[in-house]
């Protein structure tokens, strides 16, 4: 087509935003951006039974979030119906289309005579040739109609698909598919011809699994006179064990992902890499540097494998890059979701807030992971791991606890500069070093084996932290006595 590029993302409110359909948006999103396109947000609400609450907004908050913008709309589906309507009177005065009259009971009779039979249920066509006179005796029993299509039987349909090449549909694939429900609204077949029409849509990008509607629609662009557009069909993401992804795998929902601690950058890059494929060996793109370089050439035609440890490895770079600041400011919803601190606490700490932001953020996988990683900064009840118990067995370790209860005492609050001035003290008054050293000092004042760096914790924690520490395990282990020096 030589008209200017206009691709859409056409959402239905059934449900939540999942993480196909986000995908679906960013690769729309990012092939207008590449060639100057524009990108329509439509939303596809006519079936009002499905409709789920809230669920028009929660798609605009999650597509804003992930950083997906729009040219046009939201454009909504409802708020045309007079249109289809003019379309589809066209067709039926043109003797395009026709009335039905069955009811839901025959078409269910038949549905089930051709699952017995294990052939496929297409319309026998059983209304097609209906008088004036038999429609309106119909009428006269109190049916109500809907508007079948009168499908051309005697030809093939050829997809040309911008990703799969071209893909046929022979003749008879299809029955006289309805365009118009009995309630006066619009198929999704016929409603999505007409608003892609008439929106100036030039290439229509979807999930693979809308690929047996196309031929459908090509008919429905020739009945009508409309210019046809390109299609580029994506490849369905799988889940691990290769079946189609469904809740029994865990979270699929954008907003779920969201409440975990996920960073939007993290989710975009992820999922811009199933099914597309950059040249080189990069794995890190943000999203204006992946609209430079996107092209359906690079998109496979096979099915993605969806990852999530992939996801959460990916998310833990970006935090482990992130400004200190900026991720404080993402960590703080969830810090006050524990009982460590609370709004007035982030007002007057923020400085000592940013130095335990630099201590955990190498720990984080999740936003979400700050709650329980914070612990060891703000409780003072020590649980002593069952891995970290073997330093305590150590003769010397008394020694090193009371050098370092004197230590503190003499010099107060350690901070970065004499931090290992206060080590090299501990060591001469204990007469201990090494691992000896460092492994009972981590475990009275973090209960662990392993974790924060030592530095972080020895200076971020205030010295009455660590005394009261010290002398709860001291005491919880090896009594009231003082160690032999």
């Amino acid at each position: 087509m030589n008209k200017p590029l206009k691709v859409r993302f056409a959402p239905s409110p059934t449900g939540y935003l999942h993480i196909g359909g986000a995908r679906t948006a960013l690769f729309n999103y990012l092939y207008s951006k590449k060639n100057n396109g524009t990108f329509l947000l439509r939303i596809e609400d006519t079936d009002v039974k499905r409709e789920a609450e809230n669920s028009y907004a929660k798609i605009l908050e999650d597509l804003n979030w992930l950083g997906i913008s729009w040219d046009e709309g939201p454009v909504r589906q409802t708020t045309r119906l007079d249109v289809y309507k003019k379309y589809a009177e066209k067709l039926l005065n043109e003797g395009k289309a026709y009335r039905c009259y069955c009811t839901p009971e025959e078409l269910k009779a038949k549905r089930l005579e051709a699952e017995a039979q294990k052939v496929t249920n297409l319309y026998n066509g059983k209304c097609r040739n209906l008088t004036p006179e038999e429609q309106k005796a119909r009428e006269a029993e109190g049916r109500t109609s809907c508007l079948r299509f009168l499908a051309p039987q005697d030809r093939d349909v050829i997809v040309h698909d911008l990703i799969r090449g071209d893909v046929v549909y022979e003749k008879g694939f299809t029955d006289d598919f309805v365009i118009v429900k009995s309630d006066g609204t619009p198929s999704y077949n016929f409603a999505v011809v007409i608003d892609d029409f008439e929106m100036g849509v030039t290439l229509v990008m979807r999930g693979e699994e809308h690929l047996v509607n196309t031929p459908k629609q090509i008919l429905l662009y020739e009945a009508l006179g409309y210019e046809i557009p390109d299609f580029a069909h994506i490849s369905m993401i799988l889940a691990p064990d290769r079946s189609k992804m469904s809740k029994r795998h865990g979270t699929v929902a954008v907003g779920e992902y969201r409440n975990q601690g996920f960073l939007p950058e993290a989710i975009v890059n992820y999922i811009a890499l199933l099914g597309w494929s950059p040249e080189g060996d990069n794995e890190f793109y943000k999203i204006e540097d992946m609209a430079k370089i996107f092209s359906l050439d690079r998109v496979a035609k096979n099915p993605a494998v969806y990852d999530v440890e992939k996801l959460k490895w990916m998310n833990a770079k970006y935090l482990k890059d992130m400004d200190n600041k900026k991720l404080l400011e993402l960590l703080i919803p969830y810090m006050l979701q524990t009982n460590y601190i609370d709004e007035s606490y982030v007002k007057t700490h923020e400085s000592l807030l940013l130095e335990i932001v630099e201590a955990l953020k190498t720990r984080l996988v999740l936003l979400s992971d700050v709650k329980k990683e914070m612990k060891i900064f703000f409780d003072d009840n020590v649980e002593i791991e069952e891995t970290a118990k073997e330093a305590l067995t150590w003769d010397t370790t008394p020694a090193v606890f009371d050098a370092f209860i004197e230590t503190l005492e003499e010099m107060g609050d350690l901070t970065g500069d004499n931090f290992m001035e206060a080590i090299n003290k501990i060591q001469a008054k204990s007469g201990v070093k090494g691992k000896k050293l460092y492994a009972p000092l981590r475990v009275a004042v973090s209960g662990q084996a392993h974790g924060v760096e030592m530095k972080y914790l020895l200076t971020i924690l205030s010295r009455d932290q660590m005394i009261k520490r010290l002398k709860t395990v001291k005491n919880t282990f090896y009594g009231s006595c003082t160690a032999q020096k």
